[in-house]
């Protein structure tokens, strides 16, 4: 039950967080025509691809424990990975107070058993687990957001287990369509010209694919694989084995 196992963890931790299947599987068919111009292919479609490379994870097929949804906002995925049976259940988990009530209202709405999710109030820069104590972590449409992404990354890489698996999505740069043509680096180069292609706008951080490498490599995770289409990406990446 994922209540008992992450109410166990993060209940003596609450006051911080406030209150061997094949390493590489083909990546699953994505529709060529999305729905928005940034290139976001559905929440269906990035399900679907993001439990593809969670269950190839040797620490996921090796244990049916809980998905800590990270920064899960009204409950888009959480809601799908509560009711997949790849997982135990999900840490729904956000800092947003709002955010939370409507995530959990969704899942009693979609009559998921209670014992089944776990709302929790988090920051992502300071997780309230145990070392190596999870299997799947998830941030969809989050890291554009977060205010310090590397010591959030950083974080994850901590909780995660030997095997455990990252996947996430975000939003590149504006820069990041011509790079599917020229580039990244050429791209990059050419965008640096023109003021509307900067990587911040106000609140949000827009990525490159290498930034996003590099991030992850810096939290000590391996195997970076992604998918992107127009200023969308999509990726995954591993905490290595003990054996590794």
């Amino acid at each position: 039950m994922v209540r008992g196992r992450a109410e166990g963890e993060s209940g003596r931790l609450r006051a911080r967080a406030r209150r061997v299947p094949p390493s590489h599987p083909p990546t699953p068919h994505l529709p060529s025509s999305p729905p928005l111009r940034a290139g976001f292919p559905g929440a269906d479609a990035e399900f679907d691809t993001a439990c593809a490379w969670l269950a190839a994870a040797p620490a996921v097929a090796g244990s049916r424990g809980p998905l800590l949804d990270l920064s899960c906002g009204s409950g888009l995925f959480s809601r799908r990975f509560a009711a997949s049976p790849l997982f135990d259940g999900v840490i729904a988990a956000d800092y947003s107070e709002s955010m939370l009530r409507t995530a959990a209202a969704g899942l009693a709405a979609d009559g998921v058993a209670p014992g089944r999710y776990l709302p929790l109030r988090v920051d992502a820069g300071r997780l309230p687990f145990a070392n190596a104590s999870l299997a799947a972590v998830h941030a969809g449409a989050a890291l554009h957001c977060w205010p310090a992404p590397g010591l959030a990354v950083a974080e994850v890489g901590r909780v995660l287990k030997p095997g455990g698996v990252f996947v996430a999505s975000t939003f590149l740069d504006a820069a990041a369509p011509l790079g599917a043509l020229l580039g990244d680096e050429t791209a990059s180069k050419l965008a640096s010209l023109v003021p509307a292609a900067s990587a911040t706008n106000g609140a949000y951080r827009w990525w490159s694919e290498a930034e996003l490498r590099d991030v992850c490599a810096a939290a000590g995770l391996v195997d970076f694989r992604r998918w992107r289409r127009a200023r969308f990406i999509m990726f995954s990446a591993r905490k290595p084995t003990a054996a590794e």
